[in-house]
């Protein structure tokens, strides 16, 4: 059983929203500028920092979520939270590997510098993780409370 494509969904809005936050506001903090992901997309497909944004918000949103409640979550290990890490980690080393050598100036794992890579990976993380725990479980599995002998109060 898959989880919910409206739960993942969901859980792709507010991943993107906070993984975007951490792209823009949290990793200038640690590095001298912002890991401007709308740049990067929009210097890849040569278009527009607008629409690079919209590609990553599609991907984030629409394409990563159903990609994940449809396929990988059933062969990722663990539960809700332990399959958003798993696809976390699966995200970061397809950006890292993929994405970041196509970027203007990009090497893969950003040539060895590690604050890119450390604020990379933390997004890709709290991404996988919220995606994970808002997605839940399988679609349709109970959730309640155990109200004796064995049975199970729907909440």
């Amino acid at each position: 059983m898959k989880p919910s494509i409206g739960k993942a969904i969901i859980g792709g809005i507010v991943g993107t929203a906070v993984f975007t936050a951490i792209l823009y506001w949290v990793a200038p903090l640690m590095l001298p500028g912002p890991m401007d992901v709308a740049a990067g997309i929009g210097a890849i497909l040569g278009v527009s920092w607008g629409t690079g944004m919209a590609v990553h918000w599609i991907n984030g949103v629409i394409l990563f979520p159903l990609v994940y409640a449809l396929l990988l979550y059933r062969i990722l290990p663990g539960g809700p939270l332990a399959t958003g890490f798993w696809f976390g980690v699966l995200l970061f080393l397809g950006a890292e590997l993929l994405y970041v050598p196509m970027t203007p100036d990009g090497a893969i794992f950003h040539g060895g510098q590690l604050m890119p890579i450390v604020g990379s990976f933390l997004g890709h993380i709290v991404y996988g993780l919220l995606l994970g725990g808002i997605a839940g479980g399988p679609a349709g599995a109970p959730v309640g409370v155990e109200t004796g002998a064995g049975a199970t109060e729907q909440l």
